[in-house]
């Protein structure tokens, strides 16, 4: 009886592949980003230093999209409402992923640059 292994699984659950701790992973950035493809223009985007006005500041623009912008799209099945519910939901992501990195760095740590 011979045995025929089909496919090795063994390595899918390495270390080096994995995020750590399962928190988001990436760089910081020193100010909030600009707006995005999806929001509305005149959208206020917080330019301080303060890391909890900053996250606030991403929790309440994905908030306001997701609440207002693609709550307004339910119920239409247009093209072209199905291409700007995939646009807000693309943008609804990265603010979300932003401050999710924001949280795994800690929010109340001391900013990671220097002052000028």
């Amino acid at each position: 009886m011979a045995f025929k292994m089909k496919g090795f699984s063994g390595f899918k659950s390495s270390p080096a592949k994995q995020k750590k701790d399962g928190k988001a992973q990436g760089p910081e950035t020193k100010k909030n980003i600009d707006l995005i493809k999806g929001e509305r223009k005149g959208t206020y985007v917080y330019k301080g230093k303060n890391r909890r006005e900053r996250l606030a500041d991403y929790d309440e623009r994905a908030g306001v999209l997701e609440q207002n912008e693609l709550m307004d799209l339910e119920g239409d099945n247009s093209p072209e409402a199905n291409k700007r519910r995939k646009e807000l939901k693309k943008t609804i992501a990265t603010l979300d992923r932003e401050a999710a990195i924001m949280r795994a760095k800690g929010i109340d740590k001391k900013v990671p640059f220097k002052k000028k």
